[in-house]
């Protein structure tokens, strides 16, 4: 008798501390869901266009690229003049700053240097010390093969050991799927895109 009153005991103890384990993951996982919540309503994004220099260096080096330079430099300023409009023009969201860097510049402002960190307007901007908390990065990958290509924005943490909710809104597409058909949007889409996603993100999982 007294040995079956001890097996209850231990099993009713054994499913308290499940309980009690499994309310802790869960507490613990809606406080990280609100702190990037609260994060993302009090810091800004830095939008982050590559240098490419290796990418450059290759086409300068084959002579049968080399006359790409240009044409390729031309492509990208026309990319980033037009993203950063689409940003000023439609996303109200946060404050945004962009920067032009390679990995060693990225490391630099993981540390808080913003000396190379510019607002909007192209002006040096003045950043409270840990205010970027969001690196966006424009991407653009084709599959020659395939004859397909996908590009758009990725949204990362700053700061890789932050970790977001498999939910986030992470990726927004601005085209996805083979070139004949016609899912190309434009960077004022995308950027429309970008703040609903965001705004709903909020919207389903702040808590009152």
């Amino acid at each position: 008798m007294l040995q079956k009153a001890i097996t209850k005991v231990g099993l009713l103890l054994s499913l308290f501390l499940a309980f009690t384990v499994a309310s802790y993951a869960q507490n613990n996982a809606a406080t990280k869901r609100n702190e990037a919540i609260n994060t993302l309503r009090n810091k800004s994004i830095l939008i982050l266009f590559p240098k490419n220099e290796a990418y450059i260096k290759a086409l300068e080096a084959n002579p049968e690229l080399k006359n790409r330079v240009e044409e390729k430099l031309r492509e990208q300023a026309i990319a980033k003049d037009s993203i950063i409009d689409a940003f000023k023009n439609h996303f109200t969201f946060s404050q945004v700053f962009y920067t032009t860097a390679n990995a060693e510049d990225v490391k630099a402002i993981r540390s808080g240097d913003y000396s190379a960190v510019l607002n909007l307007e192209g002006e040096l901007a003045q950043i409270e010390p840990n205010s970027i908390q969001f690196i966006l990065y424009p991407f653009e990958s084709k599959n020659t093969g395939a004859n397909s290509s996908s590009s758009g924005f990725t949204l990362e943490p700053l700061h890789k050991e932050d970790r977001l909710p498999h939910s986030f809104p992470s990726n927004v597409l601005k085209f996805d799927g083979l070139k004949f058909a016609d899912l190309q949007r434009s960077y004022s889409e995308v950027v429309l895109v970008l703040q609903r996603k965001l705004v709903r993100y909020l919207d389903n999982n702040e808590q009152p």
